[in-house]
C-alpha cells in the first residue's frame, strides 16, 4: 500500500505543471444560490446552527425546545437520534425564552466540551458545560454536566442567548439582555453591578475561587469596587444574536430594538473591551426618549462615552405596518465558494425578512446592499429567521422559528465535497492533502465520504470529482 501511496504521489507531483494556483478561482465570480437543505417537517421551533471546531462533516441544529440535532454534510441526511436531548431542564415557554445559544469549546476534538445558554423553569438563564460521549462522537452525555452561571430573570422577555469563543483570546462571551419588561425599569443595562444587558466574557478553562469559571485579569472592571468582573461590554438591550470574524476576531451585535431603532454594534478584536453602547439612555443613534421610545428616567450624563452603531435602522410603520422589529445577526463570510462577498458582515429583520450585507473597516461601512434577490431560496420562502451560523469551512446556514427550514448561502455551481483545500478546483493539491491525513480521521476534510477514516475509497471518490 506503501509503495502505491509513494506513487500516486509522485504521479500527483508531476501533473503540477499543468495545474496552477490561478486555476483555483475559475468557479469564484459564481452567483449566490440559497439552498433549502431542511423543509422543517423533522424540527421544532429552530434558534440557531452551527459547527465544532475542526468537524467538516456536521452541522449542529438547534432547538428551542432543548433538542440539538446533527446534519450530516457529507450524506445530506439528519441523524435518526438528536446530539443532546435536555428539553428536561430547559422551559421554552415564552416566546423568547428556551434553548437559545451553542458554543464548542475551540479543542472540542480533543475535550468534547461544549455550552449552552437556556432558560430554567424559573425563567432565569443557564450557561451550562456538557460533554460528548466518549463512545459515540455523534452523541452527547449529560453525566458530569456542569452549570457555569445562573443569572436572575426579573421577565421573560429580553434573555439574550447569543454565546460563541473568540478566535481571538478563547474566552467565553455571553450576550444578555437588559431583563425585560419596558425601557429597562431597573437601568440593568447602565449598571456595571448587573450582569443584564452586558457582553460577559468568562475563563472556561479555570476557576475562581467561589465560581465555576474564571474572570480574565484583562477583563475592563477586573479590580474595581461594586461592579461585576464578568462585564466585558455594557449598555445593551437585547443582543439575541452575535458573531464574530473567525479572522480578526471582531465582534458584531446586533442589539434588538424597541419601538424607533434597531442596531448593529461593533468591538473590535484589537480593542480592549468596556465599551458602554448607550441603552437605555439612547436606542440606536438617538435618545431613548425621542419618538416612539419612552424611556428617560436614567442620569444619562456620561452620554459623550457611549458607541455609535456602526448601523442602525427605523421601524418607521411599526408596529402598524408590515416593516421591521428585531436585527438578527448572521456572519461575516470568510468561505471559499462565494469569494466575492468576503468580508461581507450578513444580517436580516425578523419581521421583513430582507438580508442585508455591508462592509465594516474599523471607521466606515460599506458597500451596504439589500440582497433580497440574491437570496431567493431555490424551496421555500424566507421568513422570522431566529439564527445563523457558520461550518467549518466558513459557509453560512441560517434557520427559521416557525416553519423549522434550514438554508445553505452557496455558490451556483456548489463546492464539490472532494475540494478539501477549499480552492473551488479538485485537483493534485487535493490530492496530495488527501494522502497526507491517510488514516483515521474523525470530521476532517480529507474523509470525502464521511466514515472517519481516509482511506483508498476517499481517494476513487476524489479521482472521479477530478476537474480537468
Amino acid at each position: 500500500m506503501f509503495r502505491t501511496l509513494t506513487a500516486i504521489a509522485v504521479t500527483a507531483v508531476a501533473l503540477l505543471g499543468n495545474t496552477t494556483m490561478a486555476d483555483a478561482g475559475k468557479r469564484g465570480a459564481s452567483n449566490i444560490q440559497v439552498r433549502r437543505i431542511l423543509d422543517g417537517s423533522q424540527f421544532g421551533r429552530l434558534t440557531y446552527v452551527t459547527h465544532a471546531p475542526g468537524d467538516t462533516t456536521r452541522l449542529f441544529i438547534v432547538e428551542k425546545s432543548g433538542l440539538i440535532q446533527i446534519y450530516n454534510l457529507k450524506t445530506g441526511t439528519l441523524n435518526p437520534d438528536p446530539y443532546l436531548d435536555i428539553t428536561g431542564p430547559v422551559d421554552p415557554a415564552g416566546n423568547e425564552q428556551g434553548l437559545l445559544g451553542l458554543a464548542f469549546h475551540p479543542d472540542y476534538q480533543n475535550n468534547g466540551l461544549f455550552y449552552v445558554n437556556y432558560n430554567d423553569s424559573g425563567d432565569d438563564t443557564i450557561i451550562r458545560q456538557y460533554s460528548r460521549d466518549g463512545s459515540d462522537p455523534d452523541k452527547a452525555t449529560t453525566v458530569g454536566s456542569v452549570i457555569l452561571m445562573e443569572i436572575f430573570q426579573p421577565a421573560t422577555n429580553h434573555n439574550g442567548g447569543w454565546i460563541g469563543f473568540s478566535p481571538i483570546d478563547g474566552y467565553l462571551y455571553i450576550a444578555t439582555g437588559d431583563g425585560g419588561s419596558f425601557c429597562d425599569p431597573a437601568e440593568n443595562a447602565q449598571n456595571l453591578n448587573s450582569l443584564l444587558g452586558k457582553m460577559l466574557r468568562i475563563d472556561v478553562d479555570n476557576t475562581d475561587v467561589g465560581l465555576n469559571y474564571a474572570i480574565p485579569n484583562d477583563n475592563p472592571f477586573v479590580g474595581m469596587l461594586n461592579v461585576r468582573e464578568e462585564v466585558y461590554l455594557w449598555g445593551l438591550r437585547n443582543p439575541y444574536r452575535c458573531a464574530f470574524d473567525r479572522d480578526t476576531g471582531d465582534l458584531y451585535v446586533a442589539d434588538v430594538g424597541q419601538d424607533a431603532q434597531e442596531e448593529v454594534d461593533f468591538k473590535s478584536g484589537a480593542a480592549v473591551g468596556g465599551q458602554n453602547y448607550g441603552w437605555d439612555c439612547r436606542e440606536g443613534t438617538g435618545s431613548s426618549g425621542a419618538a416612539n421610545s419612552f424611556c428617560g428616567d436614567i442620569d444619562c450624563s456620561n452620554s459623550a462615552s457611549f458607541v455609535d452603531p456602526i448601523h442602525a435602522y427605523s421601524h418607521i410603520n411599526w408596529p402598524f405596518g408590515v416593516n421591521v422589529c428585531s436585527v438578527i445577526s448572521g456572519t461575516i463570510y470568510r468561505g471559499c465558494a462565494l469569494p466575492n462577498e468576503t468580508g461581507n458582515y450578513f444580517f436580516i429583520d425578523y419581521c421583513d425578512s430582507i438580508w442585508r450585507s455591508m462592509k465594516y473597516d474599523g471607521v466606515s461601512v460599506s458597500d451596504f446592499q439589500n440582497r433580497s434577490a440574491d437570496f431567493a431560496p431555490d424551496l421555500g420562502s424566507i421568513s422570522t429567521v431566529t439564527g445563523a451560523g457558520e461550518d467549518a469551512w466558513g459557509e453560512m446556514y441560517f434557520v427559521e422559528d416557525f416553519s423549522g427550514e434550514v438554508f445553505k448561502v452557496d455558490s451556483i455551481v456548489p463546492r464539490k465535497h472532494e475540494d478539501v483545500t477549499c480552492d473551488l478546483l479538485v485537483n493534485v493539491f487535493d490530492l496530495l492533502d488527501l494522502l497526507s491525513a491517510w488514516g483515521p480521521c474523525i470530521g476532517c476534510p480529507e474523509d470525502v465520504n464521511g466514515d472517519d477514516v481516509v482511506d483508498v475509497f476517499d481517494l476513487l471518490d476524489l479521482l472521479s470529482a477530478w476537474d480537468i
